[in-house]
């Protein structure tokens, strides 16, 4: 990001959860790791809108020994009222479960609450493992911690198609069998029949994939009452007590592959209401990565008002 846009003043990251100090291209960049063992502390001074000085301290919390003795009272208060709740048993796990083992679990325990025909679960948002043993409060909140809504899609097989193609992203999923065949890709049902592309089936996610994924979703997804965890904590409560999934292999990423002898891609998009520049953004960037020409069809332009037109 410095060496490409070198306007910015400061860079602090934090997805990738690295302790970062250092300057590419005359731009800072921060990164305070990761599980709060460390604070960064950033001081700036700016004058007339630049910056004029800086200084960055990393604090290690390990060792950090002060504290806010009334906050510090308010937290233990608060981890003693709640400890009743986060260590009730709610379940049992067979085997120990590595998280890309959760997958089949969460997207299985989701799909039967929300009562769906298909359940996908971001990959990179299931957080922790799952020992041997019972199952805890405590452990479907490290599980899940996000407080994530759920919501309720209707969806052709085509459009969950152009979902799963256009991100790119890694996905859990219960409910169908994906498969990619070359550049397409395939949705079965669990008997491996192939199932039409116009087959309307109901979608349960998060409400987090369809805030990142907005063109990929209809607008009117039915809103759920209650968070993933608590859907996670009903169907052990009352449907399934017993997690075990050792041989777990449901979750998919697609990968665009590119023949030898192609040399330009065509990407259409209708000019109309359906527009997304996002989604031509991330056209361009598979073309991109495979080395292939983009040529940018635009079409049902005589469907869009001259003014809405040139904008």
């Amino acid at each position: 990001l410095a060496r490409q846009f070198p306007y910015f003043d400061l860079i602090i990251g934090g997805h990738s959860s690295q302790l970062i100090d250092t300057i590419v291209n005359n731009i800072p960049i921060f990164q305070a790791g990761s599980y709060l063992e460390y604070l960064g502390k950033i001081e700036l001074t700016v004058k007339n809108k630049e910056v004029a000085g800086l200084n960055y301290e990393l604090i290690d919390l390990n060792t950090y020994p002060d504290f806010d003795t009334e906050l510090q009272a308010d937290i233990d208060e608060y981890n003693n009222n709640m400890a009743d709740v986060l260590n009730e048993v709610i379940g049992l796990s067979q085997v120990y479960h590595e998280k890309y083992q959760l997958g089949c679990f969460y997207t299985d325990a989701l799909r039967e609450r929300l009562e769906v025909d298909v359940t996908f679960q971001n990959y990179g948002g299931i957080r922790s493992d799952l020992d041997e043993g019972n199952i805890t409060v405590r452990e479907i909140y490290e599980i899940d911690p996000f407080n994530n809504g759920t919501i309720i899609f209707n969806m052709s097989v085509s459009e969950i198609k152009y979902f799963l193609m256009g991100t790119q992203s890694w996905f859990c999923y219960s409910g169908i069998q994906i498969e990619q065949i070359g550049n397409d890709v395939q949705i079965s049902d669990l008997y491996g029949n192939i199932i039409p592309g116009n087959t309307i089936l109901s979608i349960g996610i998060n409400d987090y994939i369809p805030a990142v994924y907005d063109s990929y979703f209809p607008t009117n997804g039915d809103i759920q009452s209650f968070t993933t965890a608590e859907a996670i904590m009903f169907y052990l409560k009352n449907i399934n007590n017993e997690v075990n999934y050792p041989d777990c292999d449901r979750y998919f990423k697609y990968q665009w592959k590119t023949k030898a002898n192609i040399d330009s891609v065509f990407i259409l998009q209708a000019a109309d209401r359906d527009f997304s520049i996002n989604r031509i953004e991330r056209s361009l960037t598979i073309s991109n990565k495979s080395n292939v020409k983009p040529i940018i069809i635009l079409n049902k332009i005589d469907l869009v008002h001259d003014d809405n037109l040139q904008k």
